[in-house]
C-alpha cells in the first residue's frame, strides 16, 4: 500500500535492481521531491511534485477532452490543421491536433511537441497577453534558445510581441516552413490569465488578411466553448 510507505527492500524486490542503484536513484528522486522519505521508519512515499504533476495531467487531459469538439469543427470547417496548446512555465505544449481535408496541410507540431513561449502563433498567443512584464521577463530568459528557430531573438521577439498586441491576434509564419503560416488566440483562465491557446496553420496562399480576420473569429468561438 503506497499510502504506507515502501522500504527500500521491497522496492528492490519490486524493481529487481541491485541495492546500490536503487539506493541511488531514490536519493535523485527525494531531491527532485518526486518522493519523500520518513526519516523516523526509512519508507518512501510520493513526494509533493508528484502530487503537483497529477494535478497537472488531470488538467491537461481535462482541457483536451473540453477542446476536443471544438477542435474538430474548426478542422472541418477550415480544412486545416487545428492545434491545442497548453502552457508550462516558459514553454508551449502542444496536447491535441486536429487535421482538416485541405490535402496540403501544414504539419508545424506533433502531439507533446514543446517550444519556448512566442515560437509558434499558440506559444505567441499565450506570451503577448501576459502582463508586459512577465513577458518581458520570458523573453529574457528564453533569450538563449531563440535563434534554434529561424532568425528569432530577443529583440525580434519583443517586437512580434508588440504587433501581435496592437493587431489584436497573433499572425506567425510557421518555423521551418517557409509557405507556412497561422494565427492563434489564447485561453483564459478565470482570473483573466491566459494559459492555453488555440491556433489554426495553413500554406500562406489560403493565409490572406480576410480569411485570417475569419479564422480568428472561429478561435474565439471555439474558446467560448471550451
Amino acid at each position: 500500500d503506497l499510502r504506507s510507505g515502501l522500504r527500500l527492500v521491497d522496492l528492490v524486490d519490486m524493481s529487481g535492481l541491485e541495492i546500490p542503484t536503487a539506493h541511488r536513484i531514490l536519493k535523485s528522486l527525494v531531491t527532485e521531491n518526486l518522493i519523500k522519505q520518513d526519516l523516523s521508519t526509512r519508507r518512501y512515499f510520493l513526494g509533493p511534485l508528484m502530487f503537483e504533476a497529477g494535478l497537472a495531467a488531470t488538467h491537461e487531459f481535462s482541457l483536451r477532452d473540453l477542446c476536443q469538439d471544438a477542435l474538430r469543427r474548426i478542422a472541418d470547417k477550415t480544412g486545416d490543421t487545428v492545434f491545442l496548446n497548453l502552457r508550462r512555465d516558459h514553454e508551449a505544449v502542444c496536447i491535441d491536433r486536429k487535421d482538416g481535408a485541405f490535402p496540403i496541410k501544414v504539419f508545424s507540431l506533433n502531439v507533446g511537441d514543446r517550444r519556448p513561449l512566442g515560437v509558434g502563433a499558440g506559444g505567441m498567443a499565450i506570451l503577448c497577453n501576459l502582463r508586459s512584464e512577465e513577458a518581458e521577463a520570458i523573453a529574457h530568459k528564453i533569450a538563449a534558445l531563440l535563434p534554434r528557430y529561424g532568425n528569432l531573438n530577443e529583440k525580434l521577439l519583443l517586437s512580434l510581441i508588440r504587433h501581435s498586441r496592437e493587431r489584436g491576434y497573433v499572425l506567425h509564419k510557421v518555423s521551418g516552413l517557409g509557405g507556412g503560416k497561422a494565427v492563434g488566440y489564447p485561453i483564459r483562465n478565470a482570473a483573466g490569465e491566459p494559459f492555453a491557446a488555440l491556433s489554426i496553420a495553413a500554406i500562406s496562399s489560403r493565409m490572406g488578411a480576410a480569411r485570417c480576420v475569419k479564422l480568428v473569429n472561429m478561435l474565439q468561438i471555439g474558446r467560448a466553448h471550451v
